[in-house]
């Protein structure tokens, strides 16, 4: 992936331009330790072994690939079906995956990213590369629970975030937050799942 190719790709008038200069300038601090520019953290918050099995069928759950292509660049479809082939398509963007939707996939994906950039990382760059995903989930018994108009009753509530950064040059990067609200029964069917659609990415 090249640097104009994630630009470009992120300009298209689907997300928004934002300039943090001040992240970056953290970021690319060349006295940083490996450890502290390359961060992976996955947690996931539960107090049984069957809400564990709750979180995890949530992040199971893969968005209609038909709402998925609905927002992507018509000249992606092909692209983007043919990636996915029968498995989960929880992106919209070609080249630097924007997800849709937090899956198991999405952070495998971004997981996996921070340690290729890590991996690829010279020590006798100018300015070294970063990249961080934290990702948390947490499950809550609610009596009632309102979404958007819409009420729920006597059922676990499950929240997912996950943030991602990377920065590739000289003030160059690309960072977003996620979310995802899943509404699971006591046996763990799921109701409604909340927070898929575009992701807002600020890039510098």
């Amino acid at each position: 992936m090249s640097e104009s190719c994630l630009f470009n790709r992120l300009t298209r008038g689907r997300c928004r331009k934002a300039w943090l200069l001040f992240a970056s300038i953290a970021l690319l601090c060349n006295s940083c330790r490996e450890r502290e520019r390359f961060l992976v953290s996955v947690e996931r918050h539960f107090s049984t072994a069957e809400e564990e099995a709750f979180i995890l069928t949530a992040e199971g759950i893969c968005p209609a690939r038909e709402d998925v292509l609905a927002v992507a660049d018509p000249e992606d479809v092909d692209a983007l079906n043919a990636e996915a082939g029968g498995n989960c398509l929880w992106w919209y963007i070609c080249c630097f995956k924007v997800p849709y939707a937090i899956t198991t996939d999405a952070i495998a994906y971004f997981e996996k990213r921070v340690n290729t950039i890590r991996q690829e990382s010279s020590p006798l760059a100018i300015v070294y590369p970063t990249a961080s995903l934290k990702y948390e989930a947490a499950i809550e018994y609610k009596d009632v629970f309102t979404y958007d108009g819409e009420q729920y009753s006597d059922i676990y509530v499950i929240h997912m975030r996950l943030y991602y950064g990377e920065v590739f040059g000289f003030l160059s990067g690309a960072f977003f937050e996620k979310e995802r609200i899943v509404v699971v029964t006591l046996e763990g069917e799921a109701l409604a799942v909340l927070g898929d659609g575009p992701t807002s990415v600020a890039i510098i």
